[in-house]
C-alpha cells in the first residue's frame, strides 16, 4: 500500500511540475504522430516596440506545421531559432529546477546514509582495551542500543532513496523527452501594453499518437462475436496533458502528396550476358511497410490518467474518421487505454481443415459488420468463450487469403453493399482432428502410340468431430492451376467438391458430434510426353 501511494505522489509530483509555462489544451492525435494546440505564456521581446512575442515550443515539431494566434492582435510573420544549451530555456525551467532538487535531495539521503554506516561500522568493532566486566557490560548494552537504532535508520532511509532515486529517473526521462527548445518570434500588427500575452500555439510532433486494440470474443453456442475496440493513446512530450480535449484520427499525415509517376512499359529483347543486379520495387515497399507497422504489443495502462465518462462518437469525414474522446489528462511516457466501440457481431462459425498443413481443425467465424464505421489495423487479441486463443495484427484493409498469413488470427474482409465481411480466425480446434493419407503419387505413361504422359495423385482425409456438439466443416485443398492448354486434368472425388476462384477445393460439411467424415480424392493431370511437367505438390 504504501508503495502505492508512493507512485501516485509521484504521479502528482509530476503533473505540478510541467504546468506552469504552457499548457496542452485539445491534440488531435493520428497514428503515426499529433496535432497540438498549447495555451502558452508568450514574452515580450526586448528591442522590438513591444510588437514581437517569444513563444518556446519544442524544437522537433514539424515546423511547417506551425500556426500561432493572438487575442486582438494579428501576427504578421514567424521566425524561429533553436535555443543555445547557455541560454535560458522557460518551457523547460521548471522541469530543471524540480530535477535539480530531487538530485539534491537524494544526495543528502546518500550522505546520511553513508554517515550512518560509518557509525554502524564504529560500534560494530568499538576496540575497547579493558578487562573490567562491568565496563565490557556498558558498552555492550551500549552496542545494542545504537546499532538498533543505527540500523532501523539506515532501512529507512534506503527506502526513502528508492523513492528519491524513482524521482529522479521519472524527471529525467520527462526532461529528456521534452527535448531541445525552439523559440519562435511572432511579429504583430500592433503593440502590446500586458507584459505577457496567453497565445495559442498549433504544430504537429511526433511524440504523440494512438494505437488501435481491439478484442474478439467468439460464442459460438449463439452463433456471434463480441468486439470490442479501444485506443490505446502515448505521449512522450515530457510534460503532462490536464484535461486536454482529446480527438483520434484514423488518417496518418505527412504521406505523400502526389500519386507515384506513371512508369512507361517497354518491351525489348533480353541480350545475352550475365545478369546484373535488380532493384526489387515491391519487396523495397513491403521492407518499408513492415519497418513502419508497429505489431509489437504492449501492456495498457491506465494509472495516472483519467478519462472523461462520456461514450466516444466517430463522425465520418468521408476519407478518414474522427473519434472524439472529450477531456482526458494523462502523464507523460504513461499510455491510455480509452474504449472506443462494443459490438456483438453476428457470424456462422466453421471448422477451417486445410489436411497436408495441420492435423487440428482451425475455428473461423464469417462475420458481417456494418461499413459505416471506419476502422485501422492494430494489435488483437481472440478469445474463445471468454478463454485467451492468441493474438495477431487486425488489418480491417487486408485483402490477402488467410492461408497466406502465418498467426492463427487472420481477417479477409470483402465489400456487400453497405457492409463489410470478414473472416476471423480463433486459432486451432483441438477437439476437430484431421488425418491426412495419402494413397498414391505415381507416374504413368499411356501407351507408345499415344504419346501422352500422366501424373497421378490418390489422397483421403478423415476429419473427426470429438467436441460434444454439431459442428460446420469446410475442408481446404489447393486445386491444380494449368498453365499450358495442352495439359488436361481429371478429378474423381467422393464426395465431390467445388473449386472456388482462388483455386481451391472446398468439402462443406454438418458433422455431427463423435462422427467422422471422409474425402477420398484422386487426381490425373495429363499431358503430351515431349512436355517437362513441373508440379508443385
Amino acid at each position: 500500500m504504501k508503495s502505492i501511494s508512493a507512485f501516485f505522489c509521484l504521479l502528482f509530483f509530476l503533473f505540478a511540475a510541467n504546468t506552469a509555462f504552457a499548457k496542452v489544451i485539445e491534440a488531435n492525435i493520428y497514428p503515426n504522430g499529433a496535432v497540438l494546440t498549447e495555451q502558452i505564456n508568450a514574452i515580450i521581446a526586448p528591442d522590438s516596440n513591444r510588437r514581437t512575442l517569444l513563444i518556446y515550443v519544442p524544437a522537433q515539431i514539424q515546423e511547417s506545421s506551425l500556426n500561432v494566434t493572438v487575442p486582438d492582435a494579428t501576427v504578421l510573420s514567424l521566425s524561429t531559432r533553436r535555443l543555445m544549451d547557455f541560454e535560458q530555456d522557460p518551457r523547460r525551467d521548471e522541469l530543471k529546477k524540480r530535477l535539480d532538487q530531487a538530485q539534491d535531495a537524494l544526495a543528502v539521503t546518500n550522505d546520511a546514509i553513508q554517515t550512518l554506516e560509518a557509525r554502524q561500522a564504529y560500534w560494530a568493532d568499538p576496540c575497547a582495551d579493558t578487562a573490567d566486566a562491568a565496563k565490557m557490560q556498558q558498552i555492550d548494552a551500549a552496542m545494542q542500543r545504537n546499532l538498533t537504532d543505527i540500523l532501523a535508520r539506515v532501512r529507512e532511509l534506503k527506502r526513502s532513496k528508492k523513492e528519491q532515486e524513482d524521482r529522479v529517473a521519472a524527471l529525467a526521462g520527462a526532461y529528456e523527452k521534452a527535448g531541445a527548445t525552439m523559440v519562435v518570434m511572432a511579429a504583430l500588427d500592433r503593440s502590446i501594453s500586458e507584459d505577457q500575452v496567453q497565445a495559442q500555439c498549433t504544430y504537429h510532433t511526433p511524440q504523440a499518437f494512438w494505437r488501435a486494440r481491439y478484442r474478439f470474443d467468439a460464442r459460438p453456442q449463439t452463433s456471434n462475436v463480441a468486439m470490442e475496440l479501444s485506443a490505446e493513446i502515448v505521449q512522450d512530450t515530457g510534460f503532462t496533458w490536464d484535461n486536454a480535449t482529446i480527438s483520434l484520427i484514423t488518417l496518418n499525415p505527412s504521406g505523400a502528396i502526389l500519386p507515384p509517376a506513371v512508369r512507361p512499359w517497354i518491351v525489348r529483347t533480353i541480350q545475352s550476358g550475365p545478369a546484373g543486379p535488380v532493384a526489387s520495387a515491391p519487396r523495397a515497399m513491403a521492407n518499408a511497410e513492415a519497418f513502419m507497422r508497429d505489431d509489437s504489443a504492449m501492456v495498457m495502462k491506465t494509472a495516472g490518467a483519467s478519462v472523461a465518462p462520456m461514450a466516444p462518437q466517430q463522425e465520418s469525414r468521408g476519407v478518414y474518421a474522427v473519434w472524439n474522446i472529450g477531456a482526458l489528462s494523462a502523464a507523460s511516457g504513461t499510455p491510455v487505454s480509452v474504449r472506443l466501440m462494443e459490438k456483438e457481431l453476428s457470424g456462422e462459425f466453421y471448422d477451417i481443415v486445410r489436411p497436408r498443413l495441420a492435423g487440428t481443425a482451425f475455428l473461423m467465424a464469417h462475420v458481417v459488420f456494418p461499413s459505416d464505421q471506419q476502422m485501422i489495423g492494430g494489435q488483437a487479441a481472440f478469445f474463445i468463450d471468454g478463454a485467451f486463443a492468441g493474438e495477431s495484427f487486425f488489418d480491417p484493409l487486408n485483402t490477402a487469403e488467410p492461408a497466406e498469413r502465418q498467426s492463427g488470427a487472420a481477417a479477409t474482409p470483402k465489400d456487400a453493399g453497405n457492409k463489410t465481411e470478414y473472416h476471423l480466425f480463433f486459432g486451432p480446434d483441438r477437439l476437430v482432428t484431421c488425418r491426412y493419407i495419402e494413397l498414391a503419387r505415381t507416374n504413368d505413361q499411356s501407351g507408345i502410340l499415344s504419346k501422352m504422359q500422366s501424373k497421378i495423385w490418390r489422397w483421403r482425409v478423415e476429419v473427426a468431430n470429438k467436441r460434444a456438439v454439431p459442428i460446420r466443416l469446410r475442408i481446404e485443398e489447393a486445386a491444380p492451376q494449368l498453365q499450358d492448354e495442352r495439359i488436361k486434368l481429371a478429378l474423381k472425388a467422393q464426395p465431390e467438391p467445388r473449386r472456388t476462384e482462388n483455386n481451391l477445393y472446398i468439402w462443406d460439411a454438418e458433422l455431427k458430434s463423435k462422427d467422422m467424415f471422409t474425402v477420398n480424392c484422386e487426381v490425373v493431370i495429363s499431358a503430351p510426353e515431349d512436355i517437362n511437367l513441373n508440379s508443385t505438390r
